[in-house]
C-alpha cells in the first residue's frame, strides 16, 4: 500500500494517497484501497489519468474516521450481504466540500457542504461524487449504532442539515475527532468514541419539531436513559457528564426525571443497587467479595453502598446474600 511520502507519520494516523500510482493504474488502486479500508465496491472515474484520491484515518476504539479527499467518481455495491467483518458495519458520511448524491433502498439524498447522512454499508447503495469533493467517512459496528437508534433502518439514506439543530453539534464533533486524534490516550479515544455514537443517534433521531411534545420528552428520556445503562459502572459518572453527553443542559434532563417523580441522580444511584442486587441473587456475592461487585457498578465507598443498599432493600448487602442463600437453598 503506499502512503503518502510528505507528511511525517503521526501514531494512530494512517495516510494513502494515488499520488505514488502510475496515472493509468490510479482508479484501479483507489478501488483497491478503499475495498480493503472499506467495503467490497465498483469504482469509476471519468477522469481517466487526471484521477487521484487521498485518504487520511484515524481509529478512535471502534470507530474508524477517514478523511478522504478526491477527484469526481461513482460508487456503487451489488452485494447483499457482508463478505467480512470488517463490512458489517454503517457508515456515516460528513460532506466537508463539494456534492453527493447518495441512494439505497429507494430513497435518494442530496448532500451539499456541510450536510450529513448515514447509509448501510452491507445493502445495495449507490454514491455519485460529481466534482472534487472532500469528506469525512466514520465507519460504525452495527451493534453500535443499532443499540442507539430504534428503527434505524428508516434514516438511511436521508439527509441531516449540518448547519443546525443537532445535525451541526454532531458534524462539529466529528471534524474535531479527525483533528486531534493524535491527543487522546486509548482511554480518552474510547470515551470520545462513545460520546460520538451518542451524537449522532440524536441526531438521526425524530426531533421535537416533528413530535407532539409528549412523544419527544419520551423519547429524549428514552435516550437519557439507554446512555446511562452504557455507562452505569463509571463512578465519574454525573448529571454533568450525562446532559453534555447526550447534548442536553443539565436542566432540562433533571426536568425531565422529576417528571417520573426522582432526581437524575437518584435514578441513577437505583439502577446501580438494581444491577448489584440482581448480581447476588445470581449468586455473585458467594463467590467474590461483595465490594467487587460494587465497584464494577460505579460505588467507590464500601459504607456508601452499604447504607444505600440497606435503605434501598431493607437489609445490608451481606445480609441480603444470606437470606437469597437461604431461599435458594430452601428451593
Amino acid at each position: 500500500m503506499q502512503t503518502d511520502p510528505s507528511p511525517p507519520r503521526l501514531p494512530g494516523v494512517t495516510l494513502m494517497t494515488t499520488s505514488g500510482q502510475q496515472p493509468h493504474h490510479r482508479v484501479d488502486y483507489w478501488r483497491e484501497l478503499v475495498c480493503r479500508r472499506f467495503a467490497e465496491v465498483q469504482i469509476a472515474s471519468r477522469l481517466g489519468t487526471d484521477f487521484s484520491g487521498r485518504m487520511e484515518t484515524h481509529q478512535y476504539a471502534s470507530l474508524r474516521l477517514a478523511t478522504v479527499a478526491a477527484k469526481a467518481q461513482s460508487v456503487a455495491r451489488v452485494a447483499h450481504h457482508a463478505q467480512t467483518e470488517n463490512e458489517d458495519c454503517y457508515f456515516a458520511v460528513l460532506l466537508l466540500a463539494g456534492s453527493e448524491f447518495l441512494a439505497q433502498d429507494g430513497r435518494e439524498a442530496r448532500l451539499g457542504a456541510g450536510d450529513l447522512a448515514v447509509y448501510d454499508a452491507t445493502r445495495p447503495h449507490k454514491l455519485i461524487m460529481p466534482e472534487d469533493f472532500t469528506k469525512l467517512i466514520v465507519q460504525i459496528p452495527r451493534a453500535a449504532l443499532s443499540s442507539r437508534v430504534g428503527g434505524l433502518e428508516r434514516t438511511m439514506a436521508r439527509r441531516i442539515d449540518g448547519a443546525q439543530g443537532p445535525g451541526a453539534v454532531a458534524a462539529a464533533f466529528f471534524r474535531s475527532l479527525a483533528g486531534h486524534s493524535t491527543q487522546f490516550d486509548a482511554a480518552q479515544r474510547e470515551r470520545l468514541a462513545e460520546q460520538a455514537l451518542d451524537m449522532l443517534a440524536f441526531a438521526l433521531s425524530p426531533q421535537p419539531s416533528t413530535l407532539p411534545p409528549a412523544r419527544s420528552r419520551a423519547i429524549t428520556l428514552l435516550r437519557v436513559k439507554q446512555h446511562i445503562e452504557r455507562h452505569l459502572g463509571d463512578p465519574a459518572l454525573s448529571g454533568e457528564v450525562i446532559a453534555d453527553a447526550v447534548g442536553l443542559s443539565s436542566r432540562y434532563v433533571n426536568q425531565l426525571f422529576e417528571e417520573e417523580d426522582i432526581s437524575l441522580m437518584r435514578y441513577v444511584l437505583k439502577r446501580r443497587l438494581e444491577q448489584c442486587r440482581d448480581e447476588f441473587e445470581r449468586g455473585a456475592g458467594h463467590a467474590q467479595r461483595l465490594y467487587d461487585v460494587a465497584l464494577r457498578w460505579g460505588f467507590n465507598d464500601p459504607s456508601h453502598f452499604s447504607r444505600a443498599f440497606r435503605k434501598h432493600f431493607g437489609a445490608g448487602p451481606r445480609e441480603f446474600c444470606g437470606l437469597t442463600r437461604g431461599a435458594q437453598s430452601e428451593s
